[in-house]
């Protein structure tokens, strides 16, 4: 199995929909705890907004996305942001966000993952940033267990509580 890691190009976008629908739905599942949480609808509305928000990342150099084919077809993405993080003292650095990253769940546990991550870092370092942050649901387990694997690193631990 020959995966090929590249940018994501905007023909790509429309087939990157079956991998953002069956993560949406991976997500709804770990966050049922809290129904105003799952926001990520896999109607055919959302799936034309999400098309259109992605396809203006092409429009901005602060934004990165990268593509996993097997024999052509899309097996996983990721998508990323570049940001200045500012401490309370006035001192920042530049930093790349991976905001997002889903890989087919047939393709799970086969290394894209792991391609991706790399192929992330290997660009964020290109740019000479100073790290890369993430966001990952606590209860997705196997997506930590892959950032760990690749050596991030907890720091921030967001909560929430449901009042109603």
């Amino acid at each position: 199995m020959r995966v090929n890691i590249r940018k994501t190009r905007k023909e790509d976008i429309k087939n990157l929909w079956e991998l953002e629908k069956e993560s949406r739905l991976h997500h709804k599942k770990l966050r049922n705890w809290c129904p105003k949480l799952n926001f990520s609808s896999i109607s055919q509305k959302s799936k034309k907004n999400w098309v259109n928000d992605f396809k203006k990342r092409f429009d901005s150099d602060k934004n990165i996305s990268f593509i996993a084919l097997i024999d052509g077809k899309a097996v996983g993405y990721n998508v990323g942001i570049i940001f200045k993080w500012n401490w309370t003292d006035g001192k920042g650095f530049d930093v790349a966000e991976l905001q997002d990253m889903a890989v087919l769940k047939k393709f799970n546990n086969k290394g894209i993952g792991d391609k991706l991550i790399k192929r992330f870092e290997r660009w964020a370092k290109s740019k000479n940033f100073y790290g890369i942050m993430l966001n990952v649901d606590n209860k997705n387990e196997s997506a930590i267990a892959l950032y760990h694997k690749n050596s991030f690193k907890n720091l921030y631990v967001n909560m929430f509580k449901r009042l109603k």
